[in-house]
């Protein structure tokens, strides 16, 4: 298994953005398993049984394949298994339960086939969960588990895209659509520390903002993202830009070849994450700080991104923009990188 260490925000944002196909969704109750969900055609359900502790497991399944190729994805499903409440519960200790929920992508982290490529705290009505992106590394398939403790019941959800599709709206709909009956709400919350903003940039108009917390080789780190999708006339199709602040030193900013390595890193795993085709890189500065800007082919030659990144004081700044190949080069593109600054107090 590769795993991914370089943070990028690509992975992150695009998975709820940019898509050319349309669906019919339709909502599914289980009120006997206390949750709903929406398919985008009936699910078919399975049921799986184990042993835990020489006690009986029994895990059920609601798996939904599409056959049309002009879907963009091509499988979802659900799964939910219930554990005794004196090994595992969502009140439990909260590395227990991360540990117990990362055990549940083991059998990918050691098979080559996959790349991990994040792994980001999430919660669901109050509950623990965590969003895993993976690459299948022999068909440039994309796919996102994401899996929750539910007091002593795992649920398990999967979307796998088809290639060419890797990032749509749909993923983000039927993770979003899932919800909890009869229920109620739990205590967790992700425990986010908000580092103050440095990050100044020009949106065309006013961003969402979006804090994750996202395992990395140096641990947990905040990450903020800035975004915006032009609803009206705009030669680009999405605005970016985000500040990862590390909690020490990852690199020696005056050694050349240690920064040139980072940037490739994060460079080669923006182009794995989205299944991008680098058009070219170039050395930029930022008042006397050396950064890169890299151009690549998104969605099979469909759209361009164009990022720039600058590691500046342990943080890494990210920001770019996704275009249509004719738009390449357009002003808009050019005020909003020309409008970064950082802001130190």
């Amino acid at each position: 298994m590769k795993k991914a260490f370089f943070l990028t925000a690509v992975t992150i944002i695009l998975s709820s953005m940019i898509s050319f196909g349309q669906t019919t969704w339709k909502e599914f109750s289980f009120e006997e398993h206390n949750f709903k969900i929406d398919f985008n055609q009936p699910p078919i359900a399975s049921i799986d049984s184990s042993t835990f502790n020489e006690a009986p497991l029994i895990t059920y399944y609601w798996e939904a394949e599409n056959e049309d190729a002009t879907q963009e994805n091509s499988y979802y499903s659900i799964s939910v298994v219930s554990y005794p409440s004196d090994f595992i519960h969502s009140d439990s200790v909260f590395d227990v339960v991360e540990g117990f929920i990362n055990s549940t992508q083991y059998s990918l982290l050691d098979d080559d086939t996959f790349s991990l490529l994040t792994s980001t705290l999430i919660e669901k009505e109050g509950f623990p969960g965590k969003s895993f992106k993976w690459k299948n590394n022999s068909s440039n398939i994309f796919f996102e588990n994401q899996v929750y403790l539910i007091e002593n019941r795992l649920f398990q959800l999967t979307a796998i895209a088809r290639e060419g599709y890797n990032h749509n709206i749909f993923i983000q709909g039927f993770f979003n659509s899932f919800g909890l009956l009869n229920i109620s709400n739990g205590n967790y919350k992700i425990a986010i520390a908000y580092n103050e903003r440095t990050l100044s940039i020009e949106f065309p108009d006013t961003p969402k903002v979006d804090t994750k917390i996202v395992d990395t080789e140096h641990g947990k780190v905040s990450l903020e993202i800035q975004s915006y999708e032009p609803t009206n006339k705009d030669d680009n199709l999405v605005y970016v830009a985000s500040e990862t602040k590390y909690p020490e030193k990852i690199i020696n900013k005056n050694d050349p070849y240690a920064l040139n390595t980072l940037y490739a890193n994060s460079i080669n795993q923006s182009l794995s994450s989205v299944g991008g085709t680098i058009i070219s890189i170039a050395d930029i500065d930022y008042n006397g700080n050396p950064g890169k800007e890299f151009r690549c082919y998104y969605l099979e030659g469909k759209a361009i991104m164009v990022y720039r990144l600058f590691y500046i004081d342990e943080t890494l700044y990210n920001f770019g923009v996704i275009t249509l190949p004719e738009n390449e080069k357009n002003k808009a593109m050019n005020k909003f990188f020309q409008s970064f600054q950082v802001i130190r107090q």
